[in-house]
């Protein structure tokens, strides 16, 4: 999730109006995307490079001046004899009215760029795109599986290189998966019926459902086009420990942030510039370079912003690790230690508004969450396998980390670079509740689920430990950018 404080404090409150679907637009949702060559460039594979780094921007939403942006930034360094810049960006002809959001079905296309050295733009500020147009896609562009393969094998076969990184660019995803994220939690909270304006965005988080990519059908993709050696992810709360298992095959390490990313994303323009100085570089400093650039960018502001690399050759170890201190946990039934974890732990911002408090928020932060049980427990066995955990994300899992900033209470210093779905303070909304009514995909049917203990243990957590707070008010706001 990029952040947009002004645009969320003057967004305007509307009356959603009925949506009725056609069959045309069932037909146009089932069609791929197909894209016309406009360049001859595009027909003759390149010569094999050291990097080809592949950015899918579902810009076709209110993100899209800020794509545009991002762009503007690759264009600083540009493509090189070593290094293909590969994007493909869905685009508006106008801005959508935040209520009609039906009608940008009709306004949608897509382009894909081969980026080009142009510094006009970087020094000027502006947002224009200067690199030259490859293959365009006009009408009804569905952002899904099918159309993110569609991007990477295309960029591939026609763009060879030793080694691949994928950058997914748009708002936030984590667990919630679109297909069933409707204005549902007006069953579980207090609603607003004034406020069922539904803002923008067309891809990783609102309707319509259609327009989306689940947690783990990323894994389909980097399994579908043969693996990449980086996924990076330009979209907020992705780093998380169950995203991790079901790539863990596919891509040899990830970037990303456990919280929202603030609206200036990743920092291409330093992160290009290394790659291209150090082409024959190894993919873990390649996803270094990623990672240290957005961390630089954010070193001297005061913004909150939290980004890390993941090793996901070590999730293995982790799963491990985990199940032997779930065994520990369960046997020492010391639910005193354990709810001081799960009360004081740093939650993610996966709500917004709606939840400030984060009482329903289903992640937080795993190496302060064993932190917090090694603190506050008595039993030797438990804070020996919690701090074995801590070493562990500290020195194995994660391979760098970067944390800045607060957001109220909340101190991003805890911010460790993965997340786990821990129960809710306000657990009296069950599990069920939440993936009926809300969530696109049942936890137990995520790998971390089935692979590990930690579902187990979840649903133990649930029931032995009651709620601080069985009725916690919480307002229906907008929903946030």
């Amino acid at each position: 999730m990029k952040i947009y404080p002004a645009a969320i404090a003057v967004m305007p409150l509307c009356i959603a109006f009925p949506i009725r679907i056609t069959a045309a637009d069932i037909s146009a949702v089932s069609a791929p995307p197909v894209f016309t060559d406009v360049s001859q460039s595009a027909q003759i594979p390149a010569p094999i490079r050291d990097w080809t780094v592949m950015v899918y921007m579902a810009g076709q939403n209110n993100l899209v001046s800020s794509a545009a942006a991002s762009i503007a930034q690759m264009e600083k360094t540009g493509s090189t004899k070593s290094v293909n810049v590969i994007v493909e960006m869905g685009i508006m002809a106008e801005e959508p009215n935040p209520c009609l959001y039906r009608k940008i079905h009709v306004t949608t296309a897509a382009n894909r760029y081969l980026i080009t050295k142009s510094t006009d733009n970087f020094k000027t500020g502006k947002a224009g795109i200067i690199s030259p147009i490859l293959a365009t896609a006009t009408g009804y562009y569905n952002v899904d599986i099918r159309s993110v393969e569609n991007f990477a094998n295309w960029a591939k076969q026609n763009y060879p290189a030793r080694h691949y990184a994928m950058i997914l660019w748009d708002h936030k995803n984590d667990l919630i998966d679109i297909n069933k994220k409707t204005h549902a939690l007006k069953h579980l909270l207090t609603f607003d019926p004034a406020v069922k304006c539904v803002y923008g965005d067309l891809s990783f988080e609102d309707p319509p459902p259609e327009n989306a990519i689940a947690a783990q059908e990323i894994a389909e993709i980097l399994s579908d086009i043969g693996g990449v050696d980086i996924i990076a992810y330009d979209a907020g709360l992705m780093q998380f420990g169950e995203l991790a298992a079901e790539i863990q095959n596919y891509a040899k390490y990830s970037v990303g942030s456990e919280e929202a990313m603030q609206e200036k994303g990743l920092n291409y323009a330093t992160f290009l510039q290394k790659l291209t100085n150090t082409p024959d570089t190894s993919p873990e400093e390649a996803a270094f370079f990623l990672m240290q650039a957005f961390a630089d960018s954010y070193a001297k502001t005061k913004q909150p912003a939290t980004v890390s690399l993941i090793n996901n050759a070590a999730v293995a170890g982790f799963e491990k690790l985990l199940d032997q201190w779930v065994d520990i946990a369960m046997q020492s039934k010391d639910t005193a230690s354990i709810k001081a974890a799960r009360d004081g732990v740093l939650r993610l911002d996966e709500f917004g508004d709606q939840d400030a408090q984060r009482v329903l928020s289903t992640y937080g932060d795993a190496y302060n969450f064993f932190q917090l049980v090694s603190e506050n427990t008595n039993y030797g066995e438990l804070k020996k396998a919690s701090n074995e955990l801590m070493i562990y994300i500290k020195n194995r899992l994660v391979v760098q980390n970067f944390a800045t900033g607060t957001n109220g209470r909340f101190q991003y210093k805890n911010a460790h670079g993965i997340a786990i779905n821990i129960p809710r303070l306000r657990s009296d909304i069950t599990e069920g509740q939440l993936e009926n009514k809300y969530f696109g995909a049942n936890y137990a049917d995520f790998k971390f689920a089935l692979e590990t203990k930690w579902y187990e243990f979840f649903k133990w957590m649930m029931n032995s430990i009651p709620p601080t707070k069985s009725q916690i008010k919480i307002k229906l706001k907008n929903r946030p950018a």
